[in-house]
Order: structure tokens, then C-alpha cells, then sequence
């Protein structure tokens, strides 16, 4: 598993509202999340398998990977020029 090395100055989101939460970063046209439960690197890894098995054509696709030596995963920027991510809950508010 590789271990990327990012600094404080990518970091895009430590707390939210909602439990498990990931400490996010952005750097050099990857987003990085760090595990807080334990697996979600894993569960989003899981996710993007089963998809490629899919004929579903459009998702992200995640990679396991540790970020400043702590677990987590890592995936391309999947947002177009010009947009903004907004997370469910946020969007449910």
C-alpha cells in the first residue's frame, strides 16, 4: 500500500456533522480521506470493484493508501471545472 505524504496546507475538511466524518485533502488533482473508523478506505475500494463488474460507467475509483502514515484512500478528482461537492447531508439540510 502506498503512503502519500501531504501537507497541512491540502487539508479541506477535519470535522463535519455527521459520525465517521473523514479528515479530507486535495492535492495535485487527487482527493485523500483518511480512515476515522477504521474501513472506509476499504469499503470505498470495495465499492469501486464492484462497479467495474458493473455496466455501470460512470463512478469513482478508488485506490487503499496511507496518507501521512495513517490509513484511508485516495481517488482522481471527479468533480467537472466550475463545481463544487456537496455531501448528502448537506444537500438534505
Amino acid at each position: 500500500m502506498k503512503n502519500y505524504t501531504l501537507s497541512p496546507q491540502a487539508m479541506v475538511m477535519i470535522a463535519g456533522s455527521s459520525i465517521g466524518t473523514q479528515p479530507k485533502y486535495y492535492d495535485n488533482g487527487y482527493w485523500y480521506k483518511e480512515n476515522q473508523m477504521g474501513y472506509e478506505g476499504l469499503a470505498e475500494r470495495l465499492a469501486s470493484v464492484v462497479l467495474s463488474c458493473s455496466n455501470v460507467k460512470s463512478y469513482v475509483r478508488y485506490e487503499e493508501c496511507t496518507i501521512n502514515n495513517r490509513q484511508g484512500c485516495r481517488s482522481k478528482n471527479f468533480l467537472d471545472k466550475g463545481y463544487t461537492f456537496i455531501s448528502f447531508q448537506r444537500l438534505c439540510k
